[in-house]
């Protein structure tokens, strides 16, 4: 290993510490959001910061991009904001399987239950013929486990990381001068 590999971290050891950060700031919004169940205040709060993964995942990429000339090619920030958003959402997917089956195991169910009432509550023809469906998928037990809902989340968050981290890659290319 050379000199200048010792100093300067590779694309994909900077996103896997960077996906400590992004894990820890994603499982929190999804445990408020999942509080905003009961206390509606808390559903703001989520969507708040939901907004607040574009400034946590911008400062990251950005951060990297000044400092290291081995991560300013815009493959390697991009596969910086992929990486770390991988990384994120295999912890965030931890959290979401503890809480759906452990911490709060009737989420799923309590929560399409609610989702029934709204529809029959509309009275149209399409809400009744949603909260018939939704009600046979509970009884038929069709609803996701929270094992199905934890990996999906994987999946969603990275491709959603992927694109953000895209759309980021491309504004901290156009705006940012490189330290030497």
């Amino acid at each position: 290993m050379n000199e200048e590999n010792s100093k300067h971290p590779n694309v994909f050891r900077s996103s896997a510490e960077d996906g400590l950060v992004i894990g820890a700031y994603i499982s929190a919004t999804f445990l408020v959001g999942a509080y905003g169940m009961r206390v509606p205040v808390l559903s703001i709060i989520s969507l708040l910061m939901c907004l607040g993964v574009v400034f946590i995942a911008y400062r990251l990429m950005a951060r990297d991009y000044r400092r290291w000339k081995s991560l300013r090619y815009f493959s390697a920030v991009w596969m910086h904001g992929i990486g770390a958003f991988f990384f994120g959402s295999l912890i965030l997917s931890c959290t979401a399987f503890i809480y759906l089956r452990f911490i709060e195991p009737t989420f799923i169910v309590d929560n399409v239950n609610a989702a029934i009432a709204i529809y029959r509550e509309f009275g149209t023809t399409e809400a009744v013929h949603m909260a018939d469906t939704l009600q046979k998928m509970i009884d038929k037990h069709m609803l996701p486990s929270p094992i199905s809902m934890a990996s999906t989340l994987i999946w969603f968050v990275t491709f959603a990381g992927s694109m953000l981290s895209l759309l980021l890659t491309a504004i901290i290319r156009a705006s940012i001068k490189p330290q030497d």
